[in-house]
């Protein structure tokens, strides 16, 4: 037998023997053995901290922060951008030891990007940033400095950059000093913002950067490329930049989608339109439109309003059933649930009728049905009586692949309520629909998943590492052991 096989099989061994000396002192021990035996599992770390980092449980925290500090750069990469979003609060040390520190300039630049973002970042500690050997670390916190209002210090790192060898820098810093009214780098700008080989990453940050900094000598060329064959991605950043620019962007946005004739570009322009202020005339002027742009309209001055037509709108939207809408439309009722709950309740009939349209007969799960799952979530969310029966009916009834993907949407609701669903599901005889059941359970730290979620931990060899780390998490949230253990899987981490 190969050595590298023999040290597979013993880990796979190791990894079993303690996760059933764990199973005899209790499903807590159980739990935290198999993640520090599979923390330990080359194969199995990815998923387990995939899976640890989409629970998106502040209590994981610890594992984060001692991950930003892992031999595997890989994992620095992945966890200097996931403690931010588990532990804002938190996170602004340990990025700031990985900007100053790190061996690797990817994961300095990663630790600075995710410090502004979180606005945790000062003066002085910029000033520092400007002096490290890389030029996208540099243009980033001069860029930073801008904002802070240290123009004349962040333009004279900012002149220097424009030679760098690097396209993107080079292209950021021109359009900065654009921004600050140094017109003479527009025209070197432009050109490389046309070059056909200037990737499409490149010229969408650019956009990006002169909208948001009121580049206003960038107008011409943001809609030079607004009307390229650019795609679409682009040509929507090129719109919002002019939109940015305008006196009357909404105007702008209403006339642009009145002219465009591909439905993914009008349907994104919507979502700008929706998103900018004074934009009530704007929407006006589109409502009267007999398609597909009429019904978004008439969706968003309903939303407005917080009256019936926005649901009389959502429905009509959803039947239309393009994927594009359908996902334009979930995310705006996404938004107003979890704004004013139950007051919305005028979505509950067309998000109950845009699930059962679907095909409930189906053996497999599509993209329909995954976006089924998301409409189950909204109305687990949305928790009126009609919403919660009719997750309920279709829930525990015998409908195909509708019934996981309910079950699906309600791993992901913030309602406690779906637990009484949950519990009715655990006996499900389609194993998929009990997993998620328990899921629900665990989430929220239901007692009674305790059973179900240990005996998934003891398939750990039949099930996916991604499903048996939620359920071992999931296990110690019930146990209140979740961040005691997370602060003990912290230690091994090397």
């Amino acid at each position: 037998m190969p050595i590298a096989t023999r040290i597979t099989l013993a880990v796979c061994l190791l990894t079993a023997a303690a996760a059933a000396r764990a199973q005899n002192a209790g499903p807590a021990a159980a739990a935290k053995a198999w993640l520090s035996a599979a923390l330990e599992d080359p194969k199995k770390q990815d998923a387990v901290l995939t899976a640890l980092r989409v629970s998106g449980d502040r209590d994981a925290a610890p594992i984060f922060a001692a991950l930003t500090r892992s031999g595997d750069k890989r994992h620095r990469l992945a966890a200097t951008a996931a403690l931010a979003r588990l532990a804002p609060e938190q996170a602004p040390p340990v990025l700031l030891e990985r900007l100053r520190q790190d061996s690797l300039h990817t994961i300095r630049a990663e630790a600075l990007a995710q410090l502004l973002e979180l606005k945790a970042i000062s003066v002085e500690q910029l000033q520092e940033a400007v002096q490290i050997d890389d030029d996208n670390i540099r243009c980033l916190a001069a860029r930073g400095l801008v904002r802070l209002g240290q123009k004349p210090q962040a333009g004279a790192v900012l002149r220097k950059l424009v030679e760098s060898k690097d396209l993107a820098t080079a292209c950021l810093a021109r359009a900065t000093l654009v921004g600050l009214g140094e017109v003479d780098h527009l025209a070197p700008l432009g050109a490389a913002m046309h070059d056909a080989s200037t990737a499409d990453s490149i010229v969408a940050l650019v956009l990006q950067q002169a909208g948001d900094e009121k580049a206003l000598p960038v107008r011409e060329l943001a809609g030079e490329i607004a009307g390229s064959a650019r795609p679409v991605a682009v040509r929507v950043m090129a719109f919002k930049t002019l939109a940015a620019l305008a006196p009357d962007g909404p105007a702008l946005l209403a006339k642009a989608i009145l002219e465009q004739k591909q439905i993914i570009l009008r349907v994104h322009l919507m979502n700008l339109l929706s998103s900018a202020d004074n934009n009530r005339q704007a929407l006006t002027s589109l409502a009267d439109d007999d398609g597909t742009v009429g019904m978004l309209a008439k969706l968003e001055l309903g939303r407005a309003a917080q009256d019936a037509q926005a649901g009389q709108a959502a429905g009509q939207a959803l039947r239309l059933g393009h994927p594009v809408v359908v996902d334009y439309v979930l995310d705006r009722i996404g938004k107003d649930v979890g704004a004013h709950g139950a007051k919305t309740d005028y979505y509950t009939a067309p998000l109950l009728a845009f699930i059962r349209s679907l095909d409930s007969d189906s053996r497999e799960m599509s993209v329909a049905h995954i976006r089924a799952a998301r409409a189950a979530t909204l109305l687990c969310d949305l928790g009126t009586p009609a919403a919660m029966a009719g997750i309920k009916e279709l829930a525990t009834g015998r409908h195909g692949t509708l019934t996981q993907a309910v079950a699906g949407g309600m791993r992901w609701s913030k309602n406690r309520s779906v637990c009484d669903i949950a519990r009715l599901m655990l006996d499900n005889p389609y194993h998929a629909v009990a997993v998620d059941a328990a899921m629900t359970l665990g989430m929220f730290g239901d007692p009674q998943a305790r059973d179900p979620l240990a005996r998934l931990l003891a398939r750990h060899d039949r099930e996916q590492t991604t499903l048996v780390t939620l359920a071992a998490w999931y296990l110690l949230k019930i146990e209140g052991q979740s961040l005691l253990a997370a602060q003990d899987l912290a230690k091994q981490i090397k």
